[in-house]
């Protein structure tokens, strides 16, 4: 969002009239700045997207750069937009002169700016939550660049007006999410009532103060970055029971985080009743623990960091 917003406004680009085809509302492009030092190197900033919204398909954001390319020559490039990493990658083969590329792309993100060669590549996204400075230089010795990357987080003032849509929007999701979690409330069944983590304190005191350690205790906490700490389909891995009978949300029984029972199932009648799993087995793990969010889920690796 950051950097494709950036590229409306600030990038110069051309709008069609309004009773124009929607694809031909965004040009890409870009412009320039210099001179740069004694030497009067010329910079220029070129932006690209691979797509607008709505989904509408734009030009090979590669072809529009080689075209910007030929029409403006400069001693350096900067391409800024919604630019995924296979672009990036083709960008950086066909520009030697790309001193540096700042895009958007979905929840891809670099914590820290990376050399690619003699080029940075920051990505921002993070839904809106990251920004870039670039101090460029132009020295005897060639371009200098010295770039930084920012969490935006609530020390950073926003504007008054979106603010105060953004508060009502999120009110407005809490309600909705609020409503469906309430929806989601079963009975227990008869004598396998959930019970909450603390209840197995007392007797596995070694194995709750790990978990009491891990990010599967906070794991409901992790959703109110987002606010979404009231949706349920966010809280079925987020939270112990979600949707099952005796489950979260029921008032009685704290049943935040990845407790216990998500794993060995309602606590009601142990020890008498023996609880599972009989064996560790990726299953268990993988409903959560998917391609999208744990890419490097490996049983023995994730194990190891939970072991009791």
């Amino acid at each position: 969002h950051s950097a494709l917003g950036f590229v409306l406004l600030n990038g110069r680009l051309d709008a069609a009239a309004a009773e124009g085809p929607y694809e031909e509302s965004f040009r890409l492009g870009g412009w320039g700045v210099g001179p740069f030092g004694s030497r009067g190197a010329s910079l220029r900033v070129v932006f690209l997207a691979e797509s607008v919204p709505g989904g509408m398909p734009l030009g090979d954001p590669v072809e529009a750069f080689k075209t910007e390319r030929s029409l403006h020559p400069a001693d350096a490039f900067i391409a800024v937009g919604q630019i995924s990493p296979p672009t990036v990658k083709d960008l950086l083969k066909v520009e030697p002169k790309l001193i540096a590329v700042v895009a958007q792309w979905g929840t891809v993100v670099t914590s820290l700016p990376q050399r690619a060669g003699a080029s940075w590549v920051l990505f921002i996204g993070d839904r809106g939550r990251r920004g870039t400075v670039l101090r460029v230089a132009a020295t005897p010795s060639g371009w200098t660049v010295l770039p930084e990357i920012a969490y935006l987080g609530p020390e950073v003032p926003s504007d008054a007006a979106v603010e105060a849509e953004v508060k009502g929007v999120v009110e407005e999701a809490d309600r909705i999410n609020a409503d469906a979690l309430a929806r989601a409330r079963r009975p227990p069944e008869p004598g396998r009532a959930y019970l909450g983590s603390d209840a197995c304190r007392p007797c596995h005191s070694a194995e709750w103060d790990l978990w009491s350690r891990t990010r599967h205790a906070e794991a409901t906490k992790d959703l109110a970055i987002d606010h979404q700490q009231n949706n349920p389909d966010c809280l079925v891995c987020h939270a112990t029971g979600v949707g099952k009978p005796g489950g979260l949300p029921q008032a009685a029984v704290d049943l935040s985080g990845v407790g216990c029972e998500s794993c060995h199932g309602p606590g009601e009648g142990h020890p008498g009743r023996r609880l599972g799993p009989a064996s560790l087995e990726a299953s268990l793990c993988t409903g959560c623990h998917g391609p999208r969010d744990s890419r490097g889920f490996v049983l023995d690796g994730y194990w190891e960091m939970i072991k009791h």
